[in-house]
C-alpha cells in the first residue's frame, strides 16, 4: 500500500522532489536490509526513497543499480552460509545469466533514450504492478 501512496502521491503534482536527509538514507538501507534478508523484496523501501529523493534518470538508476548489487551480493553470501543455495539453485541461475545480460543490454540502451519525463512516468507505472503484485499475493 505504501507504494501506490507514493505514486499517487507523485502522480498528483504534490511530491516535492527534494535531497533528503542522510539519515532517512540510512533507516531505508536498514529496512531494506531487514527486508531483504528476511522476505527477498529489499526494492521497495529503496524504490520509494529513489521516487522521492529528486535523483535525475541517470542519478536514479545509477543508485539503485548499486543498490540492488550491493543488496542481492550481501543475501546471495548470507544465504550460501545458511546453506540456502544449493548447486541446482546456481546451474539454473547461471543458464539465466546470458538472458539478464541480453535484457540488460536493452534496458541500458532504451534506458538512454528515454526523456526525463517518459522515464519517470514508466517508473511510476512500474511501481503501481508491483505494488498490486504484492497486495494480491498477501490476499492469496
Amino acid at each position: 500500500c505504501t507504494l501506490i501512496i507514493t505514486v499517487i502521491h507523485r502522480l498528483s503534482g504534490s511530491a516535492v522532489r527534494r535531497v533528503l536527509p542522510l539519515s532517512i538514507g540510512a533507516l531505508v538501507g536498514f529496512c531494506s536490509g531487514v527486508i531483504g534478508a528476511s522476505l527477498n523484496t529489499a526494492g521497495p523501501p529503496a524504490l520509494i526513497y529513489a521516487s522521492l529523493s529528486g535523483w535525475k534518470k541517470d542519478e536514479f538508476r545509477a543508485n539503485l543499480a548499486i543498490f540492488f548489487f550491493t543488496s542481492s551480493f550481501i543475501a546471495f553470501l548470507g544465504l550460501s552460509y545458511q546453506g540456502v543455495v544449493q548447486l541446482e539453485t546456481l546451474k539454473v541461475s547461471g543458464l539465466l545469466i546470458p538472458l539478464v545480460l541480453i535484457g540488460s543490454r536493452l534496458g541500458l540502451s532504451l534506458g538512454h533514450h528515454l526523456s526525463q519525463r517518459y522515464f519517470s512516468w514508466i517508473t511510476l507505472l512500474c511501481l503501481t504492478v508491483l505494488a498490486l503484485h504484492f497486495i494480491s499475493a498477501t490476499i492469496e
